[in-house]
């Protein structure tokens, strides 16, 4: 009986391990959906912070020129008030002197000469500050629709546009940056909020990049920053190109492992490329690597064939 008991206890043992062992990666991949959607959380909350301060400038300036074109047509309409009461003067008879004169003041009062020059640039800068503000707008609906797990046509192009326009806040105190798009590039297919995401997290190192490297330009001189798209070789192509810092050649190696960082702490949780690697290269079966040289900048590719099916 006892050989028995062994036998029983010797062919339940590997069922038991094999059930710890999927028990174990059940929990590995809790904890690392529960470690994406946190990263996801704070990316939103960074991008929200600097989408409502780009935002807000425009908002500022056109709440100021709205105030300035206020007074310009009350004192329009005070002059308009005044030249009306002239004409009925004229009408009934040879205007009086006291009502010429009244009518001067008033056009030097209303000093027309600089409602003329300033009032159409107060105008134009608002028309500007709300094509602005709609820019942002189109591009966070178009982030944010929906598209669940199913591949669908992507316009590269377009999501760059938006990357760099969601991003504005990101970059533009540090650098310069250029979008170099090719022509009637051909769609992918995949999730546009993934690959978006990615877009977003490589403009935002670019400019932390540059932000490290300030101190090795001319006083007040900013980086650059290009994001270029082509077709060759059979695969759609996205570059985002910096001239910062530069990746040293010691940790080129670990840039793209889970949790691996050099920004300062709450600065960055080392999720970024991680995550860039696995949605380009696991999810949208393309390739994705950068080449770097130190003080001089890095560049990074994401190489997708047309038609790429997502997982």
């Amino acid at each position: 009986m006892n050989g028995g008991n062994d036998a029983l206890s010797m062919t339940m043992e590997p069922l038991g391990e094999l059930e710890q062992a999927e028990a174990s990666t059940a929990q590995a991949r809790a904890a690392e959906l529960e470690l994406r959607q946190m990263r996801q959380l704070a990316a939103i909350g960074e991008l929200a912070a600097g989408v409502a301060h780009e935002i807000n400038t425009p908002m500022q300036y056109i709440g100021d020129n709205l105030c300035f074109l206020d007074v310009t047509v009350k004192r329009l309409l005070d002059l308009a008030g005044s030249f009306e009461r002239l004409v009925q003067c004229c009408k009934s008879g040879a205007p009086s002197l006291e009502e010429l004169e009244r009518c001067e003041q008033e056009l030097s009062k209303g000093r027309l000469g600089f409602l003329r020059k300033q009032a159409p640039l107060a105008i134009e800068q608002s028309t500007s500050g709300v094509d602005q503000v709609r820019s942002i707008v189109q591009a966070l609906k178009e982030f944010s629709h929906p598209s669940g797990d199913e591949a669908v046509p992507v316009d590269l192009n377009q999501l760059v546009r938006n990357a760099s326009t969601v991003t504005r806040n990101a970059w533009r105190y540090q650098a310069e940056l250029s979008l170099e798009l090719a022509e009637e590039l051909p769609l992918v297919l995949g999730n546009p909020q993934a690959l978006g995401q990615v877009l977003i997290n490589l403009i935002v190192n670019a400019a932390d990049a540059i932000e490290a490297s300030a101190g090795t330009r001319p006083e007040g001189e900013l980086g650059k920053i290009a994001i270029r798209s082509r077709a060759e070789h059979g695969v759609v192509e996205l570059e985002v190109a910096d001239n910062g810092s530069g990746i040293p050649e010691s940790i080129r190696d670990k840039v793209m492992q889970p949790f691996f960082t050099t920004k300062r702490i709450g600065k960055g949780t080392g999720q970024g490329l991680a995550l860039a690697h696995s949605t380009i290269v696991e999810r949208h079966a393309g390739k994705f690597f950068f080449e770097s040289e130190e003080g001089r900048g890095t560049s990074f590719f994401i190489q997708l064939p047309p038609g790429a099916e997502l997982e």
